[in-house]
């Protein structure tokens, strides 16, 4: 049975996300842990935790930006007599 518990470290890495976001998970009752010696959560629980957000989050589509014309760069000194000047 302690085999298969892990820190709040060991989840994390497991699941590829931070401390906080397991804390969270807890905070929340969204993952069962146990305090003992710290938070230890059992392997099957984190298992299930991770299908869960995957059902409940999906992937955001992300849209490809709008393409438009870079502005031209204009060296200071050059601005300052189109200013004066109007374009020569």
């Amino acid at each position: 049975m302690i085999g298969n518990l892990l820190s709040i470290k060991e989840a994390a890495f497991r699941c590829d996300c931070s401390n906080a976001t397991i804390r969270r998970a807890i905070d929340r009752h969204e993952l069962d842990a146990s305090k003992i010696a710290g938070w230890k959560i059992r392997q099957e629980d984190l298992e299930a935790w991770v299908a869960s957000r995957r059902k409940q989050k999906p992937q955001p589509v992300r849209r490809q930006p709008k393409r438009t014309q870079p502005a031209a760069i204009i060296p200071p000194w050059e601005a300052e007599i189109q200013r004066k000047y109007g374009n020569l």
